[in-house]
C-alpha cells in the first residue's frame, strides 16, 4: 500500500492503513463475539467446553473463508503500475 503512493502521502496513507487495520480487528472481534454468544447463550455449565470447541470451529471456517475470498479478490485485481515520485 504504501508503494502505491508518493512520499509526501505517506502520512495520509499510513492513517488510512491504521485505521483499516483497526477496523478490520474490531469487526473480527463482533463475529467472533455474535457465533460465541448465539453458540453458548444456553448452554449448562457442564457442556460449556464441547459448545466451546464448536465455537472455535465455527469461527476458523468463517475466518477462512473470508481469507480465500480476500484472496481471490485481491488476484482478480491484478498488478497496478507503481507511482512514480
Amino acid at each position: 500500500i504504501m508503494g502505491a503512493v508518493s512520499s509526501r502521502e505517506y502520512g495520509i496513507a499510513a492513517a488510512v492503513l491504521s485505521v483499516m487495520r483497526i477496523g478490520g480487528q474490531a469487526v473480527s472481534m463482533a463475529i467472533v463475539t455474535v457465533i460465541l454468544t448465539t453458540t453458548t447463550a444456553s448452554v449448562p455449565a457442564a457442556e460449556y467446553l464441547p459448545s466451546l470447541m464448536q465455537v472455535f470451529h465455527r469461527v476458523f471456517a468463517v475466518f477462512a473463508v473470508l481469507c480465500s475470498l480476500g484472496v481471490f479478490i485481491s488476484l482478480a485485481r491484478g498488478r497496478r503500475p507503481i507511482k512514480s515520485e
